[in-house]
């Protein structure tokens, strides 16, 4: 980063935009839709000509939106996707078939929304929505994936008007913005819905709130264990329908049990979009065998064994166990974890306190990050007795870990989109 706090960066500069975005509110988070509203009006007035799926919910929503890029992709159709947060690079949240957008394109389009705001203060998280639109727009796709970065209602995502939209779990997360009861959560996430669109709800035990809200709405709910359903046979699997069904699919080329969950969801809305959205069995076949997303339980290493995964929650805890189970051969569990103070480090905890036999901690470079002492104190409070060593960074931890582990052990590394982000880096020029 070469701009000054304050500076705006000179024309065709690179993303040194990012570090001028984070000085120009006082907030990282502010949920509302006037601002980025107004300003989005005078980028481009009226609504994207596109198809614009949403995808809201605490855990999941990465893999919808991997799972919807590819089977739409792989079915002849243009799409735009954007997510966030990135891992390694920023470029990873704006995707057009695909393809990472440039460092141009971003820049370019930074400069377009500066020009345009004026006076009006957008966050981080604001900027990159109107330049992930700005670009898709520009670029004609035919479909528009967003998934939605805090809750749901007041996320900026929401500023567009979903033609279908999927709600893949509700949990506890993000609770100082969204509230600490999964009704009010729920409440939340279901903002996303409109009238007489189709809206997936992927879990069956999601909280009665999320489905008065789309009674009040008027959405199209499709309910899991309702409106749809799956069933495994061998290493093929069937989706049905109320009306429809396919049937002997591959299953998804992502880990874990739950991978089918999300799938199925996408399925579901896919298939009450087939008038306008026409994808058959092939391309949804294709894009099963061919979806990829970093950091969800992903081998980087062997010798031992070394995982990655984005798990910062109790939730996507037990899925991480779950995935962990599956590898007996893993004589001992050795973890490289960190977290945020606002992250239920104890449950989490408690979720993998039997399988991880040993824990190497550090503390994230962010004002947010849980100090070492919070760290430990809360992972003893889950219920861990076995060692937990402290390190003084990412590095000194992973390579501690790998040598404890042994060529017979398994390493997991988790805690949140920074840790997967070091682990994929720190593995890119290593040898599986």
């Amino acid at each position: 980063m070469t701009a000054s706090c304050g500076d705006k960066p000179s024309v065709g500069a690179s993303l040194d935009w990012l570090n001028y975005q984070l000085q120009l509110h006082t907030s990282e988070i502010d949920l509302g839709l006037e601002r980025i509203g107004r300003v989005w009006k005078l980028l481009h007035p009226g609504a994207p000509d596109a198809r614009i799926i949403t995808v809201a919910g605490t855990n999941g929503k990465g893999s919808c939106v991997a799972f919807l890029e590819a089977i739409l992709i792989a079915a002849d159709f243009h799409v735009g996707a954007y997510t966030s947060p990135h891992l390694v690079r920023y470029n990873e949240r704006i995707r057009i078939d695909g393809n990472e957008a440039s460092d141009t394109d971003i820049c370019s389009a930074f400069e377009q929304i500066e020009n345009a705001r004026g006076d009006t203060p957008l966050t981080y998280f604001e900027f990159g929505t109107l330049a992930a639109m700005l670009l898709f727009v520009q670029s004609g796709v035919d479909v528009i994936v967003l998934e939605v970065g805090l809750g749901g209602r007041l996320d900026a995502a929401n500023l567009f008007d979903a033609d279908g939209v999927i709600i893949t779990s509700i949990g506890l997360d993000h609770t100082d913005w969204l509230g600490d009861d999964l009704e009010q959560i729920a409440v939340e996430k279901a903002g996303v819905m409109r009238a007489g669109r189709p809206a997936v709800i992927a879990r069956p035990d999601m909280p009665a709130s999320l489905h008065s809200v789309a009674g009040q709405v008027g959405a199209k709910a499709l309910v899991r264990g309702h409106d749809y359903n799956l069933s495994v046979s061998g290493d093929e699997w069937h989706w049905q329908g109320n009306e429809t069904a396919h049937h002997a699919l591959p299953l998804p080329l992502l880990p874990g049990k739950h991978q089918l969950d999300n799938a199925a969801a996408v399925i579901a809305l896919l298939d009450s979009m087939r008038e306008s959205l026409p994808v058959n069995k092939a391309a949804i076949a294709t894009g099963l065998k061919t979806v990829s997303l970093a950091g969800r339980f992903q081998q980087v290493g062997s010798n031992p064994l070394v995982f990655v995964d984005v798990a910062h929650n109790r939730e996507a805890a037990a899925v991480l166990a779950d995935a962990m189970r599956t590898h007996d051969e893993v004589k001992e569990w050795h973890a490289v974890a960190s977290f945020y103070a606002d992250k239920p480090i104890e449950t989490i905890a408690e979720e993998l306190r039997e399988l991880i036999s040993r824990w190497h901690i550090y503390v994230l470079k962010d004002a947010r990050a849980a100090s070492s002492e919070i760290l430990q104190e809360k992972i003893r409070q889950g219920g861990v007795e076995g060692s937990i060593d402290a390190y003084g960074s990412f590095k000194q931890a992973v390579e501690s870990a790998r040598s404890a582990a042994g060529a017979d052990g398994g390493l997991v590394i988790f805690g949140s989109f920074e840790v997967a982000g070091a682990a994929l880096e720190y593995f890119s020029s290593k040898t599986l």
